[in-house]
């Protein structure tokens, strides 16, 4: 009788493991995907700008400039680390994860990663720059938002 209670329980914990794995791999995608911190689009960064920070045609000029260039140095980070992210699949599909040509791939994208995030913070502080107090104070409180939603 007592073995007939332990399969019982071991099978019901056995579905209610596939069940919650199975609502688990439905789901997560979806959440982690509405969370991601994603860089803006050239539109949705005019709309800020045009609808949020309600900028002069001055200053919307001047923050096309400085958005050109940031795009620019931006791409090459992203670059580097896409690069990186290749040699690091293919160490990994011939020589498996113990790889001595990991760590040094894995620093890679770690450092470009960091002089991205310093790049996009000396970039914010420009775009500061030509904004008035106010507008500065949303442009920051937008920043904050979007670094805790990541």
């Amino acid at each position: 009788m007592k073995w007939k209670f332990l399969v019982s329980l071991a099978v019901f914990f056995f579905c209610g493991i596939s069940i919650g794995l199975w609502v688990g791999q439905k789901t997560a995608l979806d959440n982690a995907l509405k969370v991601a911190c994603r860089p803006a689009e050239p539109q949705e960064l005019d709309s800020f700008y045009t609808n949020v920070l309600k900028v002069s045609d001055e200053q919307k000029t001047e923050l096309t400039e400085i958005q050109q260039r940031y795009q620019n140095k931006r791409n090459h980070f992203t670059n580097r680390m896409h690069q990186a992210n290749l040699q690091l699949a293919d160490v990994i599909e011939h020589e498996g994860y113990e790889s001595d040509k990991i760590q040094p791939l894995v620093s890679e994208i770690h450092a470009a990663m960091g002089e991205l995030q310093t790049l996009s913070l000396t970039h914010l502080a420009t775009i500061e720059k030509v904004l008035d107090q106010n507008q500065a104070a949303l442009l920051k409180n937008n920043a904050v938002m979007r670094l805790r939603q990541n």
